[in-house]
């Protein structure tokens, strides 16, 4: 049932706002939230959804009427009033919410001949074929079966290998990709080691590699690395020491100090 798919208490803490609790009381922000958008659905005018209200039980019970009304609960009129009171971003909230509900609906029903249209391909593949195509079923099948909470999900047909990484920023939480390391000597920015990494490692888990490869290359051990603050983790790994700029200078801090942890920043 769609009205229980609607969380009415969001519109009850969105506009409580704009109602006193002094007068008469108004009516119930679920009957005119729930009116707003019976409109929008069958495009239907003030006074013409209160005549097929009337005659309509499911449109009662969208409304959270227990029982059949023969009357409609207020003056066609007090539309206007109502959407006055929530102005503009009010009726945008309610139009936004009503379109969110529909792309899940249509995102489910998507899947579902997704569904269907896999299952045809394997019942008309011969085995040759299938074999073939073997990996690319497979991928279908993991995005149409996965879901929200699963680890390691799919994120991109064309570069399944795609991860998502959390960074942890309030303006961008998360971001999709693959990460990739490099080193460089410290004054000339030369680079020294490069490589891309599946998954979503942690980033001190991302400094041995790069060390090793600069190893394989040019045979040489560094004495110090200095890597950003989100490789924190071990102090060393073999020979060489690991330096992460773990605080900003101090005002305790002699201007030795300052200049050694403004250079490692």
């Amino acid at each position: 049932m769609l009205s229980e798919k609607i969380d009415w208490d969001y519109f009850d803490t969105e506009f409580v706002q704009y109602y006193s609790t002094k007068d008469r009381p108004s009516m119930p922000i679920r009957l005119m939230v729930a009116c707003l958008l019976l409109k929008r659905i069958y495009n239907l005018g003030d006074e013409t959804l209160a005549k097929a209200w009337v005659m309509n039980p499911y449109m009662q019970y969208f409304c959270g009427e227990a029982h059949f009304q023969h009357e409609f609960p207020f003056d066609p009129s007090d539309f206007v009033h109502f959407r006055k009171r929530i102005g503009v971003v009010g009726v945008e909230k309610i139009f936004t919410y009503s379109v969110l509900i529909h792309g899940k609906k249509a995102q489910k029903k998507l899947k579902t001949i997704a569904g269907r249209l896999i299952r045809e391909l394997e019942r008309n593949l011969n085995e040759h074929q299938l074999s073939l195509y073997k990996r690319e079923l497979e991928l279908f099948n993991k995005v149409i079966q996965q879901k929200r909470t699963d680890k390691n999900k799919i994120y991109s047909f064309h570069k399944s290998f795609t991860s998502c990484i959390a960074k942890g920023k309030i303006h961008k939480q998360y971001e999709f990709g693959n990460k990739v390391g490099l080193t460089t000597t410290f004054k000339s920015l030369i680079i020294t080691a490069i490589k891309a990494f599946n998954g979503n490692p942690h980033d001190s888990k991302t400094i041995e590699p790069l060390l090793n490869q600069i190893k394989e290359n040019q045979n040489i051990e560094l004495e110090e690395v200095i890597y950003d603050r989100g490789g924190r983790g071990a102090k060393t790994i073999g020979n060489t020491k690991i330096t992460t700029p773990d605080s900003r200078p101090l005002k305790r801090d002699s201007n030795y100090q300052k200049t050694k942890k403004r250079e490692e920043i």
